[in-house]
């Protein structure tokens, strides 16, 4: 894209319209669920009005305008101009009237509007491109597959019919597809991001099919008859599931409707889900999602409350859009993932600076007022690239995100020089190669006011590691469980097998030796453990377990504890400077790891009728580090947390153990991985059978996974599975 940012600057005129709308159309005017809940002046009643669309019309894989494109609401029908422009007059709708836009070897695309006073609607509308056609008779059906190799429809012979009367079609079927990329956009969804019955929804992918007959009509699949689709994945998350709902495009309520379900498969980068549907329209695959609710409110530079602004929400490490209408007040309320980042900004006809919603677990009320102005600000990096490190021959993703999405167009640059086709939000590798090594790449972002330029992040590129390195990667998954190890060794060390007295310091080491205080006072063996907050120290000198003299521990280490007054739930910080841990001394599973940090965790034993649950969850500090001295790996924490219950029956006896790690992201030697995902072990942790799986990733890629299924417990790096256990 050359050009494309002199060609967006030089339609100035209109895309400033698309600046300050910034966001009003693609899967943005509903809300994420917020319309349930928040009061008809903050999200609008859906009351037929007479008002006027205006907007502007993008390609969703460049950000330039497109002309010629029809668009439609009713009775009403416009073109858009050269510049992408277009306006709908006395267009009779609800306040969120769904307009159609259609052109030759684009998509048909659906966006729902978001009227303000109830006059007015202004959208930004991004069509994909036609990503593959073809013809075919009805009688030998067709499969059709995009250049990339991955999108792909396969039509059964007789499968199609006229979508009106279910009669066979008239001459051949011309069949097209589009697909739709959430991930370098969340803009680039149409309708919005609710299903029918107002659930919030997160994609994973979309791709949009179309067939005609020779006389133009729609068709669809005839009764009985299924397409197997694959739909590329396309995710802000880093770990997608693992089976998903199939939904289709309501193109009248610019809503989704479960229909089916599909499979991820394939191998990064080109991982699809596939299933089958039973009719031709928009596939979106998606999972519902929680939401929290972040309220706020809209002024101007003088402080003063503004009414009817819309507000913006995108998510930024998952793919949804939403937005709202200030009302009266100028206060409004606008969903986002639970959990999830997410960024908002003020609108038409405001506009604002983007305020970044970090992850919440409850409802946010912003502490400051948005101010917007008109003033047409600049883009704003919200995701910028940085350095990375990736193996030879291996997908990698380099990610940058603006705070307003829809009116702006990106060009990638490798050493100052234009990337042809890069053009998207990420820059995606098929396979970095060592002749990458130490590039340079930055991203222009350019809008009608101007571009911004991200600073160089540089690739560094790793010989491809063997298989068994690549095991030893899936291995992080079960050293970021370490964190639980060092985390309870204060309280496992001296609090006796009842959890309820302390034990003597001197009886707990095979050899060495141990001490310990409580608020700087010599551990009181025997003694009762007291309910409250309380400072406890332990210092180890090579000290073997009594329990298992082959797991030996020096160092010192801190907590402070907060004991419930039952002694049945705690929770701690604890802290030390290269503490070592040792387990399994003179056998071949012998580990040495190095602890230096700080770990927050909890830990809560339930009594049940059959034995008894605990919960134990640990979250480790950003920077915290467990050096594994066998291997000569370093592991940082930088962000996640992770949560085990187990539970035993009344003999005591292990009967399950569930982990779930919450998007932990960490670095190895200084490349960054993330694990995610929930994993169910029955019998034992390293045998038996289970459920679920535990993910590891690296730069956005998922290279490795620990899973398990009713036969074993398995290891899958890079497509290749070594099982660990089995019945």
């Amino acid at each position: 894209m050359g050009g494309a940012g002199a060609h967006v600057v030089a339609s100035a005129l209109a895309i400033s319209l698309v600046s300050l709308l910034a966001g009003c159309g693609g899967g943005g005017n509903e809300g994420n669920a917020n319309n349930a809940n928040n009061s008809p002046a903050e999200s609008g009643a859906s009351t037929p009005t007479a008002g006027k669309v205006a907007g502007i019309v993008v390609a969703s894989d460049s950000g330039l305008p497109l002309a010629g494109v029809k668009a439609q609401v009713t009775e009403a029908v416009a073109l858009s101009a050269a510049d992408g422009s277009f306006t709908l007059e006395n267009v009779i709708a609800s306040n969120r009237p769904v307009v159609r836009l259609s052109r030759e070897g684009y998509a048909d695309t659906y966006v729902m509007a978001l009227m303000t006073s109830g006059k007015l609607a202004n959208v930004v509308a991004r069509m994909a491109p036609v990503a593959a056609s073809t013809k075919f008779e009805n009688a030998t059906g067709a499969t059709l597959i995009a250049a990339n190799g991955v999108a792909r429809v396969v039509v059964p012979a007789n499968g199609v019919v006229d979508a009106a009367t279910g009669k066979a079609p008239q001459g051949a079927v011309s069949m097209q597809i589009g697909v739709i990329d959430p991930a370098s956009n969340s803009a680039n969804m149409p309708g919005s991001y609710l299903t029918n019955d107002a659930a919030s929804l997160e994609s994973f992918g979309a791709m949009s099919i179309q067939m005609r007959d020779a006389a133009g009509n729609k068709l669809t699949m005839a009764k009985g008859s299924t397409a197997a689709v694959r739909i590329p994945l396309s995710s802000r998350s880093s770990a997608p599931p693992q089976t998903i709902a199939l939904l289709y495009l309501d193109e009248a309520s610019g809503r989704w409707v479960e229909e089916g379900a599909a499979k991820l498969t394939g191998v990064a980068p080109q991982q699809f889900y596939e299933g089958n549907v039973v009719r031709a329209a928009t596939w979106n695959v998606d999972r519902k999602m929680e939401v929290v609710f972040v309220k706020g409110c809209v002024v101007d530079a003088d402080g003063k409350s503004l009414a009817d602004v819309i507000v913006n929400g995108s998510g930024i490490d998952y793919s949804n859009a939403g937005a709202a209408v200030t009302n009266a007040s100028g206060q409004f309320t606008i969903g986002v993932r639970k959990g999830g980042r997410a960024s908002i900004a003020a609108a038409y006809s405001r506009s604002s600076a983007v305020t970044v919603i970090e992850p919440s677990q409850v409802d946010v009320t912003l502490p400051n007022c948005i101010v917007a102005s008109t003033k047409i600000l600049l883009p704003v990096f919200i995701v910028k690239p940085t350095n990375l490190a990736a193996f030879a021959n291996t997908p990698l993703e380099i990610p940058a995100l603006v705070g307003s999405e829809d009116a702006v167009a990106y060009q990638w640059f490798r050493n100052g020089q234009p990337i042809s086709g890069a053009t998207q939000s990420r820059l995606r590798f098929a396979a970095v190669t060592l002749a990458d090594d130490q590039a340079k790449f930055t991203v222009r972002v350019t809008s009608s006011v101007g571009s911004v330029t991200s600073d160089p992040a540089t690739l560094t590129v790793l010989s491809t590691p063997p298989v068994d390195a690549l095991i030893n990667l899936v291995d992080q998954i079960y050293i970021l469980e370490y964190s639980y190890l060092v985390a309870l060794e204060p309280l496992g060390k001296f609090i006796q097998d009842d959890g309820k007295r302390w034990r003597n310091p001197g009886t707990i080491c095979r050899t060495g030796t141990a001490s310990g205080t409580v608020n700087g006072q010599p551990i009181p063996a025997g003694s009762a453990v007291v309910s409250g907050n309380f400072d406890l120290i332990g210092v180890f000198n090579n000290c073997a377990s009594i329990e298992d003299g082959r797991d030996v521990d020096s160092g010192t280490i801190t907590a402070n504890v907060t004991a419930a007054s039952d002694l049945n739930k705690f929770s701690w910080v604890t802290k030390a400077s290269n503490f070592s841990i040792n387990a399994n001394q003179g056998t071949e599973n012998f580990v040495s790891r190095t602890f230096t940090g700080a770990v927050a965790a909890t830990l809560e034993r339930l009594k049940t009728p059959s034995g008894e649950t605990i919960i134990s969850s640990a979250k480790p500090d950003a920077g915290t580090t467990l050096r594994d001295n066998v291997k000569g790996q370093t592991t940082q924490f930088i962000t996640g947390n992770t949560l085990r219950t187990t539970l035993y029956d009344s003999r005591d006896e292990q009967t399950q153990s569930s982990i779930v790690h919450g998007n932990n992201r960490f670095s190895v030697d200084g490349v960054i991985y993330e694990t995610s995902g929930a994993l169910t072990i029955i019998k034992t942790p390293r045998g038996g059978y289970g459920s679920g799986q535990l993910s590891l990733a690296r730069n956005g890629y998922q290279i490795g996974r620990i899973f398990a299924d009713d036969a074993g417990l398995y290891y899958d790096t890079n497509g290749t599975i070594t099982t660990m256990g089995s019945k």
